[in-house]
């Protein structure tokens, strides 16, 4: 955890109970408004779940709406591969490996 997570978590452990889920109910109001936003939800509980900040953080990070362009799709593909040959690291592991002190 980054000293950015550790203060983060600190400043939501001061908040009372009700004042984070009034914040929480009034976000996910908002995404119900728009359908696109749904996704924001699905990582905003898997964060949760996991007490994973980064998913937390994507579930508020500003949606691309930009094309994806010859060179993404051939990243894609290539990480595609990757994990099809078994080349990759689940993220638990990787979190656990390198993440945590």
């Amino acid at each position: 955890m980054t000293a950015d997570d550790q203060d983060l978590r600190a400043q939501v452990d001061a908040l009372p109970m009700g004042a984070v889920l009034r914040a929480l109910h009034a976000q996910v109001s908002a995404w119900q408004e728009d359908p696109g936003d749904a996704w924001r939800a699905r990582y905003l509980l898997r964060g949760l779940r996991a007490g994973d900040p980064g998913l937390v953080r994507m579930a508020f990070a500003p949606y691309d709406d930009e094309p994806v362009t010859d060179e993404e799709r051939a990243a894609l593909a290539e990480a595609a591969e990757d994990v099809r040959a078994g080349r990759v690291l689940p993220w638990p592991e990787v979190r656990d490996r390198w993440l945590r002190p």
